[in-house]
C-alpha cells in the first residue's frame, strides 16, 4: 500500500543466501541425491548455477556432499510450456515401480507462477506412486 507506506521497499535476498539455506536443508536431512528444475530467466538460471556450483564444491560436516541426479529447464519463452515433459524426465530417474530411486528431492528455482504450474502438474500424478515420495523445495 504505497499510500500508507511511501518509503517502503522490499528487497529479495541474494541467491547465495537462498542456496545456503537449501544446502543446509539437504545436509540436515542427509539428502545427498537431488534433482533441480529451473526457469531459463535470470532468476532461475542464477539460482541453478549456484546450486550446481555447490554440488561440485560443498563439503559439509561429517563429509556431507550432494549431487544432482537431473537438471531440467523450464523455458519461459515458450507460449505453452509442457510441464509433463519435465516431470517425465524427472521420472526417468525412477525404479521399476515408478518411484524415484534415490533422488527423492527436487529443488525448484523458478518464478512463482512456473513453480506453481510444475507442482500442480506433479499433483496430478499423486496416487500413481510417481511423485508420492518426493520432497519439493521451491525458491
Amino acid at each position: 500500500d504505497t499510500a500508507r507506506f511511501k518509503k517502503f521497499t522490499r528487497l529479495v535476498p541474494p541467491d547465495t543466501y537462498q542456496v545456503r539455506a537449501i544446502v543446509a536443508l539437504l545436509e540436515r536431512y542427509n539428502w545427498e541425491y537431488v534433482s533441480l528444475v529451473h526457469t531459463d530467466d535470470e532468476y532461475g538460471s542464477s539460482g541453478a548455477e549456484r546450486i550446481m556450483a555447490e554440488a561440485n564444491t560443498y563439503s559439509g560436516e561429517n563429509g556431507f556432499h550432494f549431487c544432482l541426479a537431473a537438471v531440467e529447464k523450464i523455458s519461459i519463452s515458450s507460449a505453452s510450456f509442457d510441464y509433463n515433459a519435465v516431470l517425465n524426465k524427472l521420472g526417468d530417474n525412477s525404479d521399476s515401480r515408478g518411484w524415484f530411486d534415490r533422488a527423492r528431492v527436487v529443488i525448484v528455482f523458478a518464478q512463482p507462477k512456473y513453480a506453481e504450474g510444475l507442482l500442480k502438474h506433479a499433483a496430478t500424478h499423486i496416487g500413481s506412486n510417481r511423485f508420492d515420495r518426493v520432497t519439493w523445495i521451491a525458491s
